[in-house]
C-alpha cells in the first residue's frame, strides 16, 4: 500500500505493519512502537508541531522532547519513545523515504537512573518462607522462578515443558528473538517438579504484580524504601513500603544483581538474560554494604567485617 511521504505517521504505521508481517520484532517491541507512534502524534498535536519526513530535524526532536516534559512524562518513557522514533526514521531512510541527515541525528535524551528494586538474601528468604493461602502460593512460585532464572514475564508466560532440557532452560525470547540458555538452579528445579514438570500459566502481568504486593506484605517486607524517579524533567523522591514495590520484573533484577555481585562476568550473564547491549545490563550493578565490605577488605588483605547499614 502506497503511503504519501507527507503522511509522517502513516509511514510510521507502514513500518509497524511491515515488521508485523515479517515477524522480525517481538510482540512487546511492536506494542512499544505503536505506543510511541501514538504518543508522539499526541504530543505533536498538543504542541502544534508539524511533522513530515522531509523536514524533520534535530530541532524538531528537541521540541518533541520538550512536549513530553511539559506533559509530565517519566524520563524513561521519553527516552524509549524517542529511541523508537529514531528506529523508525532509520528504517524510512533505508526504504526509499527522503529523511534529512539532521532528522537521523535526533538525539535520544538521557534516561535518568531511577531506583532499581531487587530483593536481598534476607528478603528473598522471607518470601520463600511466608505462610500463604493457596491462591497466592502459585504466584509466589512463579515469582521465585524468575528470581532464579532471570526470565522476563513474557517468556515466563510462554514456557513449555520442551523448554526444560538437560538441566537447563532453552528459549527464544519474546522481546528480542534471542536464543538463550539458562542453567536451572536447584530451587527453580524444585518448583518445576512441584507442578509435575510444567509451571502453571501465570495470570496477566498486572494481576501477578497485584498478588506480589500481597505476598510481600505477608512476608513482612514492610520496611520503608526511599525511591527516586524522574518525571516531567524533575527529580521525585518518595518513601514506600517494600511490598508495594514488588513486581514480576523485580525477580529478573534480583537474578541479574545477584549474579553480578557473585562475580559472573557481564558478557557471560548476557547469554542468560538475552541483553544485547552491555550498557543496559550494567545499569543493574548495585553495590550493597556487604559486597563493599567483602571486596574492599579482601583487596586490602584484611579480615572481612560486617558493615551495618545506617538509617
Amino acid at each position: 500500500k502506497d503511503v504519501p511521504i507527507t503522511d509522517f505517521f502513516g509511514v510510521w504505521q507502514l513500518f509497524i505493519d511491515r515488521q508485523t508481517e515479517i515477524g522480525k520484532l517481538g510482540f512487546n517491541t511492536l506494542k512499544a512502537h505503536r505506543l510511541a507512534r501514538n504518543k508522539v502524534m499526541e504530543v505533536c498535536k498538543t504542541n502544534s508541531i508539524a511533522l513530515t519526513l522531509e523536514t524533520i530535524d534535530k530541532k524538531t526532536g528537541e521540541r518533541i522532547e520538550e512536549g513530553y516534559i511539559k506533559a509530565n512524562y517519566a524520563s524513561g518513557t521519553i527516552n524509549t519513545h524517542i529511541k523508537n522514533l529514531k528506529v523508525f526514521l532509520k528504517w524510512a531512510s533505508e526504504n526509499g523515504f527522503n529523511v534529512p541527515v539532521s532528522g537521523l541525528a535526533i538525539k535520544k535524551p538521557k534516561a535518568e537512573r531511577a531506583t532499581i528494586q531487587f530483593l536481598n538474601e534476607d528478603e528473598l528468604a522471607k518470601v520463600e518462607n511466608a505462610v500463604l493461602p493457596p491462591s497466592l502460593d502459585r504466584h509466589r512460585d512463579l515469582f521465585l522462578f524468575t528470581c532464579y532464572t532471570g526470565l522476563r514475564y513474557s517468556d515466563l508466560a510462554n514456557l513449555k515443558p520442551e523448554n526444560y532440557k538437560n538441566s537447563q532452560l532453552k528459549i527464544t525470547t519474546i522481546k528480542t528473538h534471542h536464543e538463550i540458555f539458562i542453567p536451572i538452579h536447584p530451587r527453580a528445579k524444585d518448583i518445576i517438579e512441584k507442578y509435575g514438570g510444567k509451571l502453571p500459566h501465570p495470570v496477566s502481568n498486572q494481576k501477578m504484580n497485584d498478588a506480589l504486593k500481597k505476598i510481600g506484605f505477608a512476608a513482612g517486607l514492610t520496611d520503608m524504601e526511599q525511591i527516586v524517579s524522574y518525571k516531567g524533567g524533575k527529580r521525585i523522591q518518595e518513601s514506600l513500603p517494600k511490598h508495594e514495590l514488588l513486581t514480576c520484573h523485580v525477580g529478573r533484577r534480583t537474578f541479574i544483581i545477584y549474579s553480578l555481585q557473585r562475580g559472573v562476568r557481564p558478557e557471560t550473564l548476557m547469554e542468560a538474560t538475552g541483553h544485547r547491549d552491555i550498557r543496559i545490563l550494567m545499569q543493574y550493578v548495585k553495590i550493597t554494604p556487604d559486597v563493599l565490605a567483602k571486596e574492599l577488605f579482601t583487596a586490602w588483605g584484611q579480615p572481612e567485617v560486617q558493615i551495618r547499614k545506617i538509617g
